[in-house]
């Protein structure tokens, strides 16, 4: 199973940050996602986009949960994504704005996904989860909320 998603906006909550829940098999977990560079559609559509790259073929990939406007952010959280024939690994990482050159850099964020398996030596693996390519392709059939039918899925467009 896999799914991302904002929880519905209640009239008390932030209008600066929406509430997120990222599910990659039995394993879920809540994110706060800031709303002052990206709307909530903004995300949505990436994310759609990037689930939609490794369905397609692509071998790497990333859904981004917290994005700031990159000239100020020292750093942003997302998930890198690799494809590995039906399966697809996700791991949870910080991406420093210090690893971008130029104030364009951040305009293709999936140029920035490492090759699988590379970390420090000496430090731990990351925490790792998978779900299937099958599981993906599932979440692009649900219906998006996005406003554009433009950004609606289509099965394989040029990516």
């Amino acid at each position: 199973m896999f799914s991302i998603s904002f929880e519905p906006q209640s009239s008390s909550s932030s209008r600066r940050i929406a509430i997120g829940t990222l599910t990659i098999g039995a394993f879920s977990e809540r994110f706060e996602a800031p709303l002052h560079y990206w709307s909530r559609a903004a995300y949505e559509c990436h994310w759609r986009e990037a689930v939609s790259r490794v369905v397609c073929g692509r071998k790497r990939s990333a859904l981004i949960t917290s994005m700031m406007e990159p000239a100020y952010a020292n750093f942003f959280e997302w998930w890198p994504m690799w494809r590995a024939g039906a399966q697809v690994l996700i791991q949870n990482h910080l991406l420093f704005t210090s690893q971008f050159r130029g104030d364009r850099a951040f305009l293709f964020p999936f140029r920035h996904v490492p090759p699988h398996g590379r970390h420090r030596r000496g430090e731990p693996r990351p925490s790792e989860w998978r779900t299937s390519v099958t599981s993906l392709e599932r979440f692009l059939q649900l219906p998006s909320r996005l406003p554009n039918p433009g950004v609606q899925w289509t099965r394989c467009a040029r990516h």
